[in-house]
């Protein structure tokens, strides 16, 4: 009988908490059990990394005599849209729906925070993906160690001029980061990368979305017309739209006293028409979507004065704001042999012996009792730790996974 392949994602779920572990892990390993009444699936994460994909996958790499840059066929914040929806809509008609339906408004909050998340991350990733490849994205790989295999999947794998390295997106609500430098997962992944596209691969990337949005910047001009003086921009809202915002605040100086400056723009000046003409307006001309020839020194001049003002504040928000970052983390020879010698092999020796051990609780690499607050086996774990009949729990809250059954049946037919 051929041996299943291990998942790195099943050995972290080993190390963090052996119980669970064997409760959740796919058979004869383990019991491949999931709740019977799910809780809210988790598409928010999962949804960004096949947006992301869905870009990268259509993105073109043009190359002039002076420049290289990635482009996207497909915007990121459009195709997690249509992806979210779908997600919604196929909730909506499950046989669960009914469980979900008082969680549908927060559901679709939060995929008005994921478009206005990608719609920043597109700008942001124009810039930091400049002479950038994608070699790779969303591909599965697997290796051998000795008799056994394991196996996972890189979101991405990119060429820069300093070498490839593996890009892994992840969504957070978090700005400290500091686990990424003896993450298990990523150290993988380096490995594989490097038996698959050689010695060329430094490390692995883990490139961060923070799951806030930055404010818009329509939010960040006052009723007169001037710019916010809020000392918490930089923690608010991104360079991106506070640029935007003194732009705004410019063009709307100049319409209101300057009517040669109208004059050049085809826009009324005076009266309640330039009080409430919509931002977006203005917004086309900064795009050049009208004729920038005859008004845009005049503007660039009021624009610059403007910048003076708020120096400041600008390069507060310039410098700190953070809603998108990369981590590169270097993987020597070294790391990589240890980490399997002591904790990778080992491990996946122990989850495919034919031995059944004694599974005990939440433990390994310090995680201690930190990851249990979500777990789905929470309940009959407390059972087991008190000495209680967690067994019952198991039978009646709990149910063979659907993609085991399947595969059970298939195997019995």
């Amino acid at each position: 009988m051929t041996q299943r392949p291990v998942d790195i994602s099943e050995v972290k779920a080993y190390l963090r908490c052996r119980l669970s572990w064997f409760w959740s892990a796919p058979p004869p390993r383990g019991l491949g059990l999931e709740p019977r009444i799910p809780r809210t699936p988790l598409g928010f994460g999962r949804i960004v990394h096949q947006a992301l994909q869905l870009g990268y996958d259509q993105a073109g790499h043009t190359e002039h005599a002076d420049t290289e840059h990635t482009t996207y066929g497909l915007p990121f914040d459009k195709a997690f849209r249509t992806l979210y929806q779908n997600f919604l809509d196929e909730l909506e008609s499950s046989k669960d729906s009914t469980l979900f339906a008082g969680q549908i408004p927060e559901l679709k909050e939060q995929m008005a925070l994921g478009e206005t998340m990608l719609k920043g991350y597109g700008t942001w990733a124009m810039v930091k993906d400049a002479h950038t490849r994608f070699l790779a994205t969303e591909t599965e790989w697997e290796i051998k160690l000795g008799q056994r295999k394991l196996r996972g999947i890189f979101d991405a794998v990119i060429e820069r001029p300093d070498g490839v390295w593996v890009l892994d997106f992840k969504t957070t609500s978090f700005s400290k980061t500091d686990w990424t430098a003896t993450d298990l997962q990523g150290t993988a992944y380096v490995k594989a990368a490097r038996q698959l596209y050689g010695p060329s691969v430094r490390g692995i990337i883990f490139r961060f979305l923070l799951k806030k949005a930055p404010v818009p910047y329509t939010e960040l001009i006052l009723k007169n017309g001037t710019l916010t003086k809020r000392k918490d921009l930089s923690k608010r809202t991104s360079y991106e739209e506070f640029a935007k915002a003194m732009a705004v605040a410019a063009l709307q100086d100049l319409v209101k006293n300057n009517s040669d400056f109208a004059d050049q723009v085809h826009l009324d000046t005076g009266g309640e028409a330039a009080k409430t003409r919509p931002l977006n307006v203005y917004m086309g001309l900064l795009d050049g979507t009208q004729d920038q020839k005859e008004w845009y020194p005049t503007f660039k001049e009021a624009y610059q004065n403007v910048r003076k003002l708020y120096h400041t504040q600008e390069m507060s928000v310039r410098g700190a704001s953070r809603f998108f970052w990369d981590t590169e983390e270097y993987r020597s020879e070294v790391q990589l042999d240890n980490c399997f010698k002591h904790v990778v092999i080992p491990a996946i020796k122990e989850i495919t012996s034919r031995r059944k051990g004694r599974w005990i609780g939440p433990t390994g690499l310090g995680t201690a009792f930190s990851s249990c607050r979500n777990c789905r086996f929470k309940a009959p774990c407390q059972l087991v730790m008190s000495g209680a009949d967690y067994k019952t729990v198991l039978r009646d809250e709990y149910q063979l996974r659907d993609v085991y059954r399947k595969e059970k049946s298939d195997e019995s037919s």
